[in-house]
């Protein structure tokens, strides 16, 4: 057994604890395709395209492989192209007992949504001896996202797909409750969860692994909520762990709007605190689905609504986001001031948007279908 880190036969580690993924890509891409801006005379290829599974590529070790299949799935490319990414690396991993083939398992299964490699992923991890909190936070992360999965991909669990919008199906999305293995599997990935979340940011700084570590949850949990139609209960179970961990990574406090303060330390960035408010719109959705507490609502999301206000001079994406928190609000406040501001300061927020990036259909339609002349 390992101690979590790659064998000497691979020349890098695992995806979201080393590879340069753009670096990688130049190798993956045909030498024709180059970004308007690249001026380097050795790039390999930069530009977006299909990957080209060459001798280039083939050749890469288990971690840039898995490295490129993330960055490939979050491109959106097609569903062939990533399967082989991961397979291939799976490939590479065959036999090894590591914390990186276990989280390349976990990958795939959450990408393909398939019980069986969730359950292997978990049990590779539990076989694997870590010496150090960094290894334990990560082991404890794998596990933790592989039990939620396992409870996520469980059809029970979900909303009836046959006709999802019948009062019967609502109802039951409303009203469903767990069984009592589900829910015991789910609370000890929650668990999990928490507990790697201590190790992880035990100190006020913390560096890239840790960072990378953080991502790759905050992702998966917010996957879990995206690509399942899952009855309210354990929707807005899995959001409140979503939502608890992105605010540790930019340390956020949740509480009163006087506490919604953002550590600007070296450990906090733009795409991190950007993924912690869309973390935070969907446990927004989430919630205002399953209470009636407007007003519980407004002050655990006060911390993103607070740093997204103060970046909509020159985000679109803030916008958008802000947007988005500010119309779940005027849905679910009392106090009519409240909801009318919140309305107005939304379409604001997505007038701003459009001036930013006038393309952007998704806003034009949200601008159109509130009334607003463009």
């Amino acid at each position: 057994m390992t101690d979590g880190a790659e064998s000497n036969k691979r020349a890098a580690p695992a995806t979201g604890f080393g590879p340069n993924t753009s670096d990688i890509l130049k190798r993956a891409r045909k030498p024709t395709d180059h970004a308007e801006e690249c001026d380097d005379v050795e790039c390999k290829g930069c530009a977006s395209g299909a990957i080209v599974f060459d001798s280039d590529i083939l050749n890469l070790s288990a971690g840039e492989l898995v490295a490129i299949a993330e960055q490939e799935e979050e491109d959106g490319a097609s569903n062939s192209v990533v399967n082989k990414l991961y397979e291939t690396a799976l490939d590479r991993y065959a036999g090894e007992v590591s914390l990186a083939h276990a989280r390349a398992l976990l990958q795939f299964a959450e990408y393909v949504g398939y019980r069986e490699f969730a359950s292997e992923a978990l049990k590779l991890a539990e076989k694997v001896l870590v010496e150090d909190n960094m290894g334990k936070a990560r082991q404890l992360l794998i596990q933790g996202r592989a039990h939620m999965l396992l409870v996520c991909l469980d059809p029970t669990n979900w909303c009836d797909p046959r006709d999802g919008s019948s009062d019967e199906d609502s109802e039951h999305c409303r009203t469903a409750v767990l069984s009592a293995a589900d829910k015991e599997t789910l609370d000890r990935g929650i668990e999990e969860v928490s507990h790697a979340q201590n190790l992880l940011f035990a100190t006020q700084e913390y560096g890239s692994t840790a960072l990378s570590a953080a991502k790759s949850t905050m992702l998966s949990l917010l996957a879990l909520h995206e690509r399942h139609s899952l009855v309210s209960h354990l929707r807005i179970a899995i959001m409140n762990c979503a939502l608890e961990f992105a605010y540790s990574v930019t340390g956020w406090c949740m509480g009163s709007d006087s506490a919604a303060t953002h550590n600007s330390s070296s450990n906090s960035n733009s795409d991190m605190c950007l993924l912690a408010c869309k973390i935070s719109v969907a446990w927004a959705l989430a919630a205002a689905e399953s209470t009636a507490d407007g007003e519980q609502i407004k002050t655990r999301v006060a911390p993103a609504v607070k740093y997204l206000e103060a970046h909509t001079a020159a985000s679109a994406a803030s916008c958008k986001l802000y947007a988005q928190l500010l119309i779940v609000l005027s849905s679910i406040l009392e106090d009519e001031d409240e909801v009318i501001s919140a309305y107005e300061s939304a379409i604001d927020a997505l007038k701003q948007a459009h001036k930013l990036r006038p393309d952007d259909e998704d806003v034009i339609c949200q601008l159109e279908d509130m009334g607003v002349e463009l």
